[in-house]
């Protein structure tokens, strides 16, 4: 999982840095084509001050602007060829998603659910009978087929993505490992906050004596959960180290999103406004420069997909919320059966690899209708691996 996300990472730096210098040297190559115009019209009119920026214009200015008016489209043509050739988008793409899948499965076996749960019901473990596994009518002896240590049924799933990923745009590129990936620490310390409301103590919130009480109440009904990475994960733990971090990322993340797309469409009118004001004066050559100002934020708001992610982790939040209210709901003896810990792991999985736009496919029994949905909708197909 940590070599996948190194890899992610390192792709999704190449996409990043490929994009910037193509929007970079496409606005670059509007405003010096219209600092060269606008010069060499100044040196036409021979004003007795040849000066533009505070820049004395001369001849050889003039010429160098002329060869940067050569050399900046070549330069985002190469950005946009080496963006084709070497693609890091679909390759981020496939990296990443297939290290959620790959995360999702390792909470799975820790917390013996779906296919890894004892009480999983393996269609390999049925009874044979008759010709191959003998008749208990006719004295035939009856012989069960072994099913799957989950051991064995994890290490076929990590196979089997491995082999999707070189199958796909991954091939032509070289998988990096990162640094002491064998001693990486997997030890986490989380605080966990419960609201004093679930205990029926609410009221204390209400108090005006206010801050300090508050604080007494809150700290009172907060502990330590400590992950070594490895052991056995108990319902409880998986809501601690899995779920309630969750919430609070996909809060800040839609804040984030949101502030960043509503700063991009600000500045986009401010742009159009600009240009508008710059038709009714003299400046009429600036108008591409401000018309293409604000196609840089346009471009910059379509490549980072604000409106779609902000859509998608919306509704993960929605889900999240729903599934939460759903598990509260249950009492401690409904919270301790099987199928509803699966629906649990299984539905916030599901939201997970759905808010990264993964395209998912729900598992049979999984009971994901009960904790809110969450591997329903909010899936983006562009660029997603089915699972």
């Amino acid at each position: 999982m940590h070599q996948l996300k190194f890899n992610a990472s390192t792709q999704y730096s190449r996409q990043h840095w490929f994009n910037a210098a193509i929007i970079s040297f496409t606005w670059l190559s509007v405003f010096i084509g219209t600092v060269t115009y606008d010069s060499k019209q100044q040196l036409k009119r021979g004003t007795e001050e040849n000066r533009y920026f505070g820049i004395e214009l001369s001849s050889q200015l003039i010429q160098i602007l002329d060869y940067s008016n050569i050399a900046l489209p070549m330069f985002t043509s190469l950005f946009i060829a080496l963006n084709a050739a070497f693609s890091p988008s679909s390759k981020f793409t496939a990296l990443y998603h297939q290290a959620l899948f790959v995360e999702a499965e390792i909470h799975k076996v820790r917390t013996r659910t779906g296919d890894y749960s004892p009480h999983a019901a393996n269609p390999a473990a049925k009874t044979l009978t008759g010709k191959d596994g003998g008749d208990a009518d006719n004295g035939g002896e009856k012989r069960v087929r072994a099913v799957k240590n989950p051991r064995t049924l994890f290490a076929e799933r990590i196979d089997a993505v491995w082999t999707d990923l070189a199958a796909s745009e991954v091939r032509q590129e070289s998988l990096g490992k990162p640094k002491n990936v064998e001693l990486v620490d997997l030890n986490q310390t989380l605080k966990v906050q419960q609201h004093p409301s679930l205990f029926e103590e609410g009221g204390v919130l209400l108090n005006r004596n206010a801050y300090q009480t508050r604080r007494e109440v809150l700290e009172r009904f907060s502990y330590e959960v400590e992950d070594d990475g490895l052991k056995v994960l108990s319902t409880q733990d998986y809501v601690d180290l899995r779920v309630q971090p969750y919430e609070d990322i996909f809060a800040k993340r839609a804040q984030a999103l949101c502030a960043r797309q509503q700063l991009f469409q600000f500045a986009i009118f401010i742009l159009t406004s600009a240009s508008t004001f710059l038709g009714g004066t003299a400046k009429i050559q600036w108008i591409p420069v401000a018309l293409a100002l604000g196609a840089v934020f346009s471009s910059i708001s379509a490549y980072q997909e604000l409106d779609s992610r902000l859509e998608r982790t919306n509704i993960a939040i929605v889900s999240l919320r729903k599934l939460l209210i759903w598990w509260h709901g249950l009492s401690v003896i409904e919270k301790r059966i099987p199928t509803n810990k699966t629906a649990l792991i299984n539905t916030m999985e599901n939201i997970i690899q759905a808010e990264a736009g993964s395209v998912l496919t729900k598992e049979a029994g999984s009971g994901g209708d009960q904790g809110g949905g969450g591997g329903e909708g909010g899936g983006d197909d562009k660029g997603g691996a089915n699972k």
